[in-house]
């Protein structure tokens, strides 16, 4: 006898949400989950006992907190900027910190030139150094540049072998994310939709929420890109009791 599975989740879903600053009413992706989604709800309560008994006559809630926690598979990064309540500069901005590139290259003869992977910042910068990085033969004035892209060695020692070439190079223009320096997070209305194992949809619903925690990007080869989201709900005071923290939506 096989076993029929009940309300089996055949993936994680999507997530989605409006910015309170948005005008047009409309949810945007953040993008696919990957991973575990946890919807968690919480109260907190007090309670009563009359003299000296040991039983609690009455007990009230005087507080409940909701939060959901995603794992963000293959967001861009506009989205994730606007769900995070960030702000990304608009133009190109010049940077003015440099940056030390190191390429391996083997020169064939002193009449071979290379080019190396970035621009080096000017001839000076450019330092040659053996397979063990731990002696410097010689600095970039010892070489022949047309350019500084271009290098070959002026030494018969540097021939037929590999060697690590250091320079410096400076990022000219890059587009970046301004964090921090705002002191109210911004609210975001939610939307985790998910389908189950009867084609039928289930989406969590949060009015208002504010995303809890910093930014943490891991990079692996073979791996996914991946972000962890939390969300922490806040009360729409505008909603009906019962109805301000979150609600389940199941289609019928």
């Amino acid at each position: 006898m096989s076993v029929q599975p009940v309300n089996l989740q055949l993936g994680l879903g999507e997530l989605y949400f409006k910015r309170d600053t948005d005008t047009n009413g409309k949810y945007v992706r953040v993008g696919t989950l990957k991973g575990k989604a946890t919807f968690v709800y919480e109260m907190g309560t007090a309670e009563q006992k009359p003299g000296n008994r040991l039983t609690v006559a009455r007990r009230d809630k005087i507080s409940e907190k909701a939060t959901l926690t995603v794992e963000v598979v293959d967001f861009k990064i506009p989205q994730l900027i606007a769900a995070l309540g960030l702000s990304m500069s608009t133009t190109q901005i010049t940077v003015t910190t440099s940056m030390r590139v190191q390429d391996e290259i083997a020169f064939g003869s002193t009449t071979t030139t290379k080019t190396l992977a970035l621009t080096a910042i000017s001839m000076t910068s450019v330092v040659a150094t053996s397979m063990d990085q731990s002696t410097k033969y010689f600095r970039g004035t010892d070489y022949t540049l047309p350019s500084t892209t271009k290098i070959r060695p002026l030494s018969a020692a540097f021939k037929s072998k590999s060697n690590f070439i250091a320079y410096n190079t400076r990022m000219a223009s890059a587009t970046t994310m301004r964090v921090g320096d705002k002191f109210k997070l911004q609210q975001v209305s939610l939307m985790y939709t998910t389908k189950l194992s009867s084609g039928k949809f289930l989406s969590i619903i949060i009015p208002y929420a504010t995303v809890m925690g910093g930014l943490t990007l891991p990079f692996g080869e073979t791996d996914y890109t991946t972000y962890n989201l939390v969300f922490a709900a806040i009360g729409d005071m505008t909603a009906a009791s019962g109805q301000s923290l979150f609600k389940i939506a199941r289609q019928q």
